[in-house]
């Protein structure tokens, strides 16, 4: 395998919040207050190769959003360090991320043009007088046309506004898009027209994706590379094909189990005892084990070591 576009080499990530004045204060005459420390990543390795969708998916608060962000330049790692192509010494590696919510992420008081182009005058990418020719074409690649330059984001509909943000990610030419849930608040049919446009800039750019979503349909269909997260660390990694037809990982097993599919006749759907644990205080051992089937003793004390079984790299004790 070549050398990856990026490398996450065993990063961790904690938010911690502070003592509030009171709690300070009530610590001074005996109070025990301390510190909450939530524990978003821990100790997550993987690699993106040049040209690849790796699609990360799992539940809600299992640190995906967290990895993008750090992936992105948008977060510091708390420990670990993420290392760009190809010996680590481009940091400069051009990314961008696009958001979940594209009505939040646009500056509801700049037009399209500006909302665009302005990244790309400020990086030195094309002059002040250029930026409307150079909007025009970016905006010619997302599916829009010029009348729509002087317009403001509230004056789109979702899709175009979807549009708008990937033509703005595209403004400084990244080699690599971060796609945080990028069409989870999208109509399906919508969602169908945008992850084209995404194949389509894939293969016109030569880009490389980090894909997040919490629909396994979506990452199925985009992605070549599949990462399983649970409760900030990584569970199960490898070939998008080899995911969904042999998942080794309980957890990952569980996921497809649940995943809505077309087909005739009676389905059950097997659902994940329990509930997951805080990540202000998560299990020790295996951060799966109190709703695992196959736990016992060893899986609550000792956290699983990740190995390669066939092209997937799974953490569980019995792979």
């Amino acid at each position: 395998m070549s050398e990856p576009l990026v490398a996450v080499d065993h990063v961790s990530r904690q938010f911690v919040k502070p003592l509030g004045w009171a709690e300070s204060l009530a610590n001074r005459v005996g109070g025990d207050h301390r510190e909450v420390v939530v524990h978003a990543l821990d100790d997550v390795t993987l690699d993106i190769q040049r040209g690849e969708v790796l699609g990360i998916v799992g539940e809600s608060g299992c640190g995906k959003s967290t990895l993008g962000r750090i992936v992105a330049g948008l977060l510091p790692p708390s420990a670990g360090a993420v290392r760009f192509d190809p010996s680590g010494s481009n940091a400069k590696l051009a990314r961008q991320m696009i958001f979940q919510d594209p009505s939040a992420s646009l500056n509801p008081r700049l037009h399209v043009v500006d909302q665009i182009g302005e990244a790309a005058v400020a990086h030195g990418l094309v002059k002040p007088r250029e930026m409307r020719d150079y909007v025009v074409n970016l905006l010619a690649q997302v599916g829009l046309d010029a009348s729509v330059l002087s317009r403001f984001p509230h004056q789109f509909s979702g899709g175009q506004r979807a549009r708008i943000g990937i033509a703005r990610a595209l403004a400084v030419k990244p080699e690599l898009l971060v796609c945080d849930e990028s069409v989870a608040a999208l109509d399906v049919s919508i969602q169908a027209q945008v992850l084209n446009l995404f194949a389509e800039l894939k293969r016109s750019l030569g880009l490389t994706y980090m894909f997040i979503s919490h629909d396994l349909g979506v990452v199925q269909h985009l992605s070549s590379r599949v990462a399983v997260m649970y409760l900030g660390r990584v569970v199960e990694i490898g070939s998008t094909a080899s995911i969904f037809s042999g998942p080794k990982h309980p957890y990952t097993q569980a996921l497809l189990e649940a995943m809505p599919r077309i087909r005739t006749g009676h389905q059950r759907f097997a659902v994940i005892k329990g509930e997951v644990a805080s990540p202000v205080n998560p299990p020790s051992g295996c951060h799966f084990h109190p709703r695992c089937p196959r736990a016992d003793a060893k899986c609550s004390a000792v956290a699983p070591v990740a190995v390669m079984r066939g092209d997937i790299r799974i953490a569980c004790h019995y792979a």
